[in-house]
Parts: structure tokens; C-alpha cells; sequence
């Protein structure tokens, strides 16, 4: 990862996964296959080199300025720092619903996704 190296952090967006009926009741992530063509660029993740940020958070890193003679931390600017190839994926099926009013078990069909197996061939090689 040469943008971690580089830059210090590197940010990846999304796809939802949404609650295409697996048709059991036991079923793992394995069982979602579909994804929405769309990338979101809300609740980014990130790989970082902790020592090349000075504060890390959920969502953000940031990098302390020296300004003469008083320091400033800075927010690292998403421009340029999100890795275009990459993308996680985010099981709207696999949750706790602690936000029910999300509706992220209703039930969708996969007329408008896309088919998408990267995380069972990643899984399959890892494991």
C-alpha cells in the first residue's frame, strides 16, 4: 500500500450490502452476494501508519502543524487520500438493528444490485 506509506493514511469508500433474503435463518456474511452499484462517501474507513498521525479517530486522522512557535492539529484533506481500486463492503443484513428506524433488515430484491462475491474469493484464499 504505497498511499500509506506515502501519505501516512489511506481512505476507502463504500457499497451497501442490503438484506437480500438468504433463505435460512443461520446465515454469515457469505450469504450476501449483492451489492448497490453506488459508492458512498459517508462513514469512510481508513489504514493508517499510527506513527505518522498524531490523532486517529472512528472516521478522521489528523496530523499535528508546527507553526513557529505553537502547534495546530490538522485534519488530513480526503482529496487525493481515498484509494480508488478499493472498497469495503457494508452488511446492512449482519446487524445488531440497534438503529431500527434505518430499516436495515427490509428486504430488498436484486433487480438494481450488482452481483459481487470479492469478499468470498478474499475469504476463501485467507482462510
Amino acid at each position: 500500500m504505497e498511499n500509506v506509506s506515502r501519505d501516512g493514511v489511506v481512505y476507502f469508500e463504500s457499497h451497501n450490502v442490503p438484506y437480500v433474503n438468504p433463505g435460512k435463518s443461520d446465515y454469515s456474511f457469505r450469504d450476501f452476494k449483492y451489492r448497490c452499484p453506488e459508492r458512498k462517501k459517508t462513514a469512510r474507513k481508513f489504514v493508517c501508519d499510527a506513527d505518522a498521525n498524531f490523532l486517529i479517530s472512528p472516521h478522521n486522522t489528523w496530523v499535528k502543524k508546527n507553526y513557529l512557535f505553537w502547534n495546530r492539529l490538522k485534519r488530513n484533506k480526503l482529496d487525493g487520500l481515498v484509494d480508488e481500486k478499493s472498497y469495503f463492503l457494508h452488511f446492512l443484513g449482519i446487524t445488531t438493528n440497534w438503529q431500527p428506524d434505518l430499516q436495515k433488515l427490509k428486504e430488498v430484491t436484486t433487480e438494481d444490485l450488482v452481483e459481487d462475491q470479492s469478499h468470498i474469493r478474499m475469504m476463501s484464499v485467507a482462510g
